[in-house]
C-alpha cells in the first residue's frame, strides 16, 4: 500500500514485539499495547515552519499513545506528526 501524507505527517509501520523473551519469560499484553519503535514508510513534504527531516526507511522511536492507527491487510500503520518522533535509530 502506498501513502501520501500531507504537510508534516509521517506514516510509521510499528515493530512487532516478541511475546516470549529469549529466556522463555512470557511478556504480558499490557507491555505490548503500543510499540514505540518502527520504520518510516511515507513522509509529507513538510511546512515552511517545520521542514521534513525524516526519510522513508528511517528506523525511529516515537511517543507512545500518539497518532492515528490504520490497519490494512492485517498490517498496522500509524499516522503521526513528525514532531512526535523522538529519535532516529542508527547502527
Amino acid at each position: 500500500m502506498q501513502f501520501e501524507p500531507k504537510l508534516d505527517k509521517v506514516v510509521i509501520k510499528p515493530e512487532k514485539h516478541e511475546e516470549v523473551t529469549a529466556s522463555g519469560i512470557i511478556i504480558g499484553n499490557t507491555s505490548m499495547d503500543r510499540t514505540d519503535r518502527g520504520i518510516v514508510v511515507a513522509v509529507g513534504e513538510g511546512t515552511d515552519d517545520e521542514p521534513m527531516e525524516l526519510s522513508v526507511g528511517d528506523k525511529v522511536i516515537y511517543s507512545k499513545n500518539t497518532g492515528t492507527e490504520y490497519e490494512h491487510n492485517d498490517e498496522l500503520y500509524i499516522f503521526m506528526r513528525q514532531s512526535d518522533v523522538l529519535s532516529i535509530l542508527y547502527k
